[in-house]
């Protein structure tokens, strides 16, 4: 899998690479929008993991970049910090194929099954929670009704 990795935080950008490297065959990452979508259209991504909130990035600029990524015809998953409860469904509405929350029970794991579900086009009802151990329990479901 080739990732792209589109935060401004370098911890976080560390320990997602730092995951994924097992799974991926290539690893970038950006802390910009505009150099996301220049890297996706020249580097063939299977993933991007997309930060909502970049240094300088309003929410609509996020999801018109989202559609811009999906044209790209890689999968997108959001990954967010920020408290609006809203935001899952509006990230999906706007494209995305996946959300992950910055914020409570956060790790890496669940990056992991997020590009897993996204790569393998499962259905969105898989991020409708934010639990790792529900996320864990219908990714099972769907592997065993396959």
């Amino acid at each position: 899998m080739r990732l792209l990795i589109v935060d401004d935080e370098a911890p976080m950008v560390e320990l997602v690479s730092r995951f994924m490297q097992p799974t991926c065959s290539f690893i970038a990452s950006t802390d910009n929008l505009h150099d996301a979508i220049e890297m996706a259209r020249n580097g063939k991504f299977n993933l991007i993991l997309l930060d909502l909130k970049l240094a300088q990035t309003g929410k609509a600029e996020a999801f018109a970049a989202i559609r811009t990524l999906k044209s790209f015809n890689t999968a997108v998953i959001v990954i967010s910090g920020i408290p609006d409860p809203n935001l899952r469904d509006e990230s999906l509405a706007a494209g995305a194929d996946g959300f992950i929350e910055k914020s409570g029970d956060f790790n890496a794991h669940k990056v992991l099954l997020a590009a897993n579900i996204a790569v393998l086009h499962l259905p969105k009802e898989c991020f409708k929670s934010d639990s790792f151990t529900q996320h864990i329990a219908l990714l099972r479901q769907l592997v065993e009704a396959a």
